[in-house]
């Protein structure tokens, strides 16, 4: 963590300086450095990934809108830290802390609505990012967080954080042409039909809970060497993990995907409406079975 910082300073203030003495080991080092950056973030100490996530944000912010400090290879190399930090962080097996994955989510922001830094962003980039927010909408738990797949009340605080940076991705300037890809994207997260799902898992979850409750009859005790034996009743299972993405999309998500959605729509120029209308008027029409 303290060398992570460091190196956040130290390159923050000397990297224009090491790039334009054109030393030739800056690729292989800065590609060292996004290694150690990519298992800081996936090894599951909160310390470390933040500290990783502050390292990018740092040399980004102050040097990744030249290209004379921040080469093409540098920056491809630095948002597949941001795709590797997401796929870590939205697994069914994942170890990332919860505060790492919302200071990512954060991070995702400041790249991504940074007009300085929306000149090196590609198309592929623009939508990898409205791919990395559906993946964190689907996956907002970890083994480590405090609530489970079924006990959550409301929406875990991954999923918050997404809904509230993803109206701030509407396409800008640079990518007009991506606004009906990026409504697209959000009527994929209104799926009103995995609500019903997980309405009839929790009651079929509480049937089952229902059955395992020992009755008189499974209560027995016997006398054996003078200890008494009772018979445990067994455990109810716990929902698999592949379950995660369906189930995470509950009816509190619905409803704020909806107004998101809406004013996303709203937004979008006249011609883009029209050519999305059917899709988000066919998304809203499916909202009708849990009405």
């Amino acid at each position: 963590m303290i060398a992570l910082g460091g190196m956040a300073r130290l390159l923050r203030a000397h990297l224009p300086t090491v790039a334009s003495l054109g030393a030739k080991s800056i690729g292989a080092g800065w590609d060292e450095l996004m290694v150690v950056a990519e298992s800081s973030m996936a090894g599951g100490r909160k310390e470390v990934a933040l500290a990783a996530i502050a390292l990018l944000g740092a040399v980004l912010s102050a040097h990744g809108a030249d290209p004379g400090t921040v080469s093409d290879a540098m920056w491809r190399r630095a948002l597949r830290v941001i795709d590797v930090g997401v796929e870590a962080s939205t697994t069914g097996n994942c170890q990332v802390p919860l505060p790492a994955r919302i200071e990512l989510l954060a991070f995702i922001g400041q790249v991504f609505c940074n007009p300085a830094l929306q000149t090196r962003l590609t198309d592929a980039d623009v939508l990898g990012s409205f791919r990395w927010v559906e993946a964190f909408c689907k996956n907002p738990w970890s083994d480590d967080d405090s609530c489970s797949l079924v006990q959550t009340v409301g929406m875990p605080p991954v999923q918050k954080a997404a809904l509230a940076l993803l109206p701030t991705l509407e396409p800008g300037q640079h990518v007009p042409h991506l606004w009906p890809e990026f409504i697209w994207s959000v009527t994929r997260l209104v799926k009103p039909e995995h609500i019903i799902e997980s309405w009839n898992h929790r009651d079929s979850l509480t049937t089952m809970s229902l059955k395992n409750e020992p009755s008189e009859g499974d209560v027995e005790s016997s006398i054996t060497g003078g200890q008494q034996q009772q018979q445990q009743p067994k455990l109810m299972p716990a929902p698999s993990h592949r379950l995660q993405a369906k189930y995470a999309l509950t009816s509190d998500f619905l409803k704020k995907m909806m107004e998101v959605m809406l004013k996303i729509y709203t937004d979008a120029p006249v011609q883009v409406q029209a050519a999305t209308f059917e899709a988000v008027v066919r998304a809203l029409s499916r909202c009708m079975q849990v009405s």
